[in-house]
C-alpha cells in the first residue's frame, strides 16, 4: 500500500539522518579520471538503485571467457548486490541488482579467487557473476559441537565466552 511505502521512505530517511557514516550520494559509485585522482567527473558516476551502498567488493578475476579485463564490482547495499560491469566507455555500468540478500557484516566480505563470499541471514553467500548461492545451506541440521574442537577451550579463554554461551552452533 502507498502508506506502507510511505512509512518506508521515512524510515530510511531517520535512519539517514542518524547514520553518522552517510553521505549525500551515499548511492553512487564514483569513479576518478583516468591518470587524475583528484578529478570525478559526473560521467565517470553510477546510481545503484536508492539503496544505500555499505561495501565494495572486487571479483578479480573474469566471468565466462573471453571477458579479459571485465570482472565486476559488486555493491552491497541495503536493497542487495548490485554487479557493476564495466561499459563501453570504460567507466561502471549498473543496471540491476544481483540478487536482494543483504550482506549482515560489511566487514565480513572476503575476495577469493573468482568469486566473493558474504554473510546474510540467511548463511553464507558465494557471489560468482550475477549467480549466487548459499554455501552454508548443506550445514542446516548437522549439529557441531565446538567443544568437541582440540582447542577449544583455548579459544574460548582468549575471547572471554562461557563455554556454555557457543556450545552447538
Amino acid at each position: 500500500s502507498s502508506e506502507e511505502e510511505w512509512n518506508n521512505i521515512v524510515s530510511k530517511y531517520e535512519n539517514y539522518k542518524t547514520n553518522t557514516h552517510a553521505l549525500p550520494y551515499s548511492s553512487v559509485v564514483k569513479v576518478s579520471e583516468a591518470e587524475n585522482p583528484l578529478v570525478f567527473p559526473a560521467k565517470n558516476s553510477v546510481q545503484v538503485g536508492s539503496s544505500v551502498i555499505s561495501a565494495l567488493a572486487a571479483n578479480t578475476r573474469p566471468i565466462s571467457e573471453g571477458q579479459f579485463g571485465e570482472a565486476p564490482l559488486y555493491a552491497f547495499t541495503d536493497e542487495g548486490v548490485w554487479v557493476l560491469m564495466l561499459g563501453e566507455e570504460g567507466t561502471y555500468v549498473a543496471r540491476q541488482p544481483a540478487n536482494r540478500e543483504i550482506c549482515s557484516n560489511p566487514n565480513g566480505i572476503l575476495q577469493i579467487d573468482d568469486a566473493v563470499l558474504y554473510p546474510t541471514n540467511r548463511g553464507i553467500m558465494m557471489q560468482q557473476g550475477r549467480n549466487s548461492i548459499c554455501i552454508t545451506d548443506q550445514l542446516d541440521g548437522c549439529p557441531f559441537n565446538f567443544m568437541e574442537m582440540k582447542y577449544a577451550k583455548q579459544i574460548i579463554a582468549t575471547n572471554q565466552t562461557g563455554s556454555g554461551e557457543i556450545s552447538y552452533i
